[in-house]
Order: structure tokens, then sequence, then C-alpha cells
């Protein structure tokens, strides 16, 4: 098709550069986690117990939506490379995500520490522990919130015309079975767990930067509105 019979979609230039960003900021965080990670474990600091236990989380999430997204067969050969596809998958999971952790911890410890300090109870075992429970009550809500915000920009356009915003299908994946529902289940937990340090990694940038906690959280969401944009900047924004 020749390129100007291709129809413009609107917000693919802001998509784009929104992809470009998040690209550039991905590469360098992976790089800083490798340098920091290796210094940290050299010197002797970082909580190594968490590491494990959030490596061993992040393995059983992968192997678990590995085991319910993948097609089986009977062949044995060709379910052994299946098998080897999905466990290789895990293993980066619970590998990289402990030495993204060690790499942070130290310095997020120092600078903000209370950010941690569920985290850190929860390695310990100490599941009860009301500040636990606390910041599991404000996560939910929070989540709840957020997931409310994402769900009424999809459906506006439904609702009235709106310039330059497309309606988006629901998920259907709890419609498709057992095995649909229970990799529903697992895929946002998976997502959830490398997205927490990957934010947690820039939120920690934007605060030895801004030197100010709350102002580093404000441009944190000034930083993921503009991720959210699409057709519609100002919709996807706010979402």
């Amino acid at each position: 098709v020749p390129t100007r019979m291709v129809a413009k979609i609107p917000g693919d230039t802001a998509r784009r550069l929104a992809d470009a960003v998040l690209a550039v900021l991905f590469v360098l965080v992976f790089l800083a986690t490798l340098v920091f990670a290796r210094r940290n474990l050299r010197a002797g600091r970082g909580d190594r117990r968490g590491a494990y236990a959030l490596g061993a989380i992040g393995f059983v999430l992968e192997a678990y939506c590995w085991f319910w997204r993948s097609h089986h067969v009977w062949s044995f050969t060709d379910e052994v490379n299946v098998f080897l596809s999905g466990f290789a998958h895990a293993l980066v999971a619970g590998t990289f995500l402990p030495l993204i952790y060690l790499a942070l911890e130290p310095y997020v410890r120092r600078t903000i520490p209370d950010l941690l300090i569920s985290w850190a109870r929860v390695a310990e075992g100490r599941l009860r522990d009301p500040r636990v429970g606390r910041d599991l009550l404000l996560g939910g809500v929070a989540g709840a919130l957020s997931g409310f915000a994402y769900h009424v920009a999809n459906a506006v356009p439904a609702w009235t015309p709106v310039s330059g915003q497309t309606p988006m299908y629901p998920d259907y994946s709890f419609f498709e079975g057992v095995r649909g529902a229970l990799l529903g289940i697992g895929f946002p937990a998976n997502n959830a767990l490398a997205n927490t340090l990957y934010v947690l990694g820039i939120l920690f940038v934007l605060r030895l930067v801004l030197r100010r906690t709350w102002l580093a959280g404000v441009a944190l969401a000034v930083v993921f509105s503009f991720f959210g944009w699409g057709e519609n900047p100002l919709l996807d924004g706010i979402a």
C-alpha cells in the first residue's frame, strides 16, 4: 500500500515518542542494575533474603503463566521444547528481578526507607504485621482507582463522541474457560512484580535529582501520564 494512502492514526507520533523514551529508560535501568548489583554484592550490602524471596516469586509466577499460556502437545520432543522455552523465561525472571532489587535496595533504604518496610517484614514471614496490612489496603484502593480511571477513559468514546479516541475491546480471557481465567489471574500479578521494580528504579532516580520525595512522586505521575498518551493525550494521560 502506498505510504500516502495509509491512514494516519491520531496520537501515533506521541505513542512512538513515549515508546522510545520507555526503551531508553529500560536500557539505562538494565545497565545500572548490573553495575550497582555487582558493587553492592562485593561490598556485602543489600537484603539478600528479600532478593531470594523476590527471585522465587518471580520464577514461580512466570512458570505459572507459561503453563496456562502455552499450547501443550502430546509429542514428547515438542513438549520438551515448549518446556525449555518456558523454563528459560522463568529463569530470566527469577534472576533479573533479584538483581534489580539488590542494585536498588541499599540506596532506596537510605533515601526512601518507608517504601521497603512492608516488604522486609513480608520477607521475614511477618505476614500479619499491621504495617503490611495497611499497605496492602492502600495498594488495593490505589489499584482499584487506577483501574476505574482506565476503564472510564476507554468507555467514554462509547458513551459520547470523543475526537481521536477509539473504544477498546474488553478482555475476554475470563470467558475462555478455566485456562483463560487462571492465566487472567496470574498474568497481571506477574507483570506487576516487574513493573514495581521498574517504577521503583525511576522513582529513586527522580528522588536523587529532585531531592524531595513528594516532588519525585509528582514527577513520576507526570512521566507515566506521558507514557499513557495515545490517540487522545488528555484523556489517556488522565487514565
